[in-house]
């Protein structure tokens, strides 16, 4: 089975901040090879009270809708003292979205399983696991205003630093948000990020639509420590104060490995085993994503 990669992303980034989650989906049209597929991806916040599965059978959104209407059912469960979560909906279009309340996963601890069923009558069961990864221990951090430059464009320089004693190997994703504190101001967005650190990898598959995210790893850690240096840039006007919300969050292995395939095919990943773009997947009945995430977040002012 080969697609391009766009026809099962999605990205479900809960942000810890007393906001609404920013969720993005968009099925990309490509050729289908098979008429039966289901596309998956659930990436959950495990700091929030709610979250959304996307599903899609991955038909051209440039054309009118293809795909019958259907119910289906998601139970969510695990290893914890909780009862299986449960949430059911009727999917009118070829992409849908889901949303679980899942404020009970919030007492899950790094290491625990949890579980993915998605059952209807029209199509064979979905099922996946994944693994609550560590949440990030950050030892300290520092905001230079408007110290680096480009042209005519102004950067603000960030340094995060990180701590890491677990023997595990941790996966991270660092995102960060700006919010202008004056009366009538834009709500506060994620802003895009740069860096020249070679380890911290600047997210493209989103391409400029979403380049506001690095994916790194602790792998090359010394001694359980490192310091993330990254800018964004500052367009505002001197003198109008603002904040910025760091999010920075724990992945578990197969989030992080599904945004790395993704990221290595270049557009281009297949989810045929062997392939040389072959994009991962931890799910049995679709392809796609169950990932877990625990963010650190932090106000960080000028």
């Amino acid at each position: 089975m080969v697609l391009k990669f766009g026809q099962i992303i999605g990205l479900c980034i809960g942000l810890c901040i007393g906001m609404t989650s920013c969720n993005w989906f968009n099925p990309y049209d490509s050729p289908k090879t098979n008429e039966s597929l289901q596309a998956v991806s659930y990436f959950l916040p495990l700091d929030n009270d709610s979250s959304v599965c996307f599903i899609s059978k991955s038909q051209s959104h440039h054309s009118p809708n293809k795909t019958p209407s259907q119910d289906l059912c998601i139970e969510v469960s695990g290893n914890g003292e909780f009862a299986p979560i449960l949430s059911c909906s009727l999917a009118i279009s070829d992409t849908a979205s889901i949303w679980i309340n899942t404020s009970e996963l919030t007492e899950l601890e790094s290491g625990d399983s949890i579980y993915l069923l998605i059952e209807s009558p029209d199509f064979e069961a979905i099922s996946g696991s994944t693994v609550v990864p560590h949440r990030p221990i950050v030892a300290s951090y520092d905001l230079s205003p408007r110290t680096w430059s480009s042209g005519d464009k102004v950067f603000d320089e960030l340094e995060v630093h990180l701590n890491d004693p677990s023997t595990y190997s941790d996966q991270y994703m660092l995102q960060l948000i700006r919010s202008v504190d004056t009366i009538g101001a834009p709500l506060p967005r994620l802003i895009n990020i740069k860096t020249e650190d070679p380890n911290l990898q600047v997210r493209k598959f989103g391409r400029a639509a979403l380049d506001n995210a690095l994916l790194f790893s602790d792998s090359h850690w010394e001694d359980g420590q490192y310091i993330a240096q990254f800018r964004a840039s500052n367009n505002l006007e001197e003198g109008i104060p603002y904040h910025y919300i760091l999010l920075i969050h724990g992945l578990s292995r197969d989030m992080a490995d599904f945004f790395n395939d993704l990221e290595n095919g270049d557009f281009y990943g297949t989810f045929t085993s062997g392939s040389e773009n072959f994009i991962r997947s931890n799910l049995t009945g679709a392809e796609g994503c169950f990932g877990a995430m625990k963010t650190k977040t932090i106000l960080i002012f000028p």
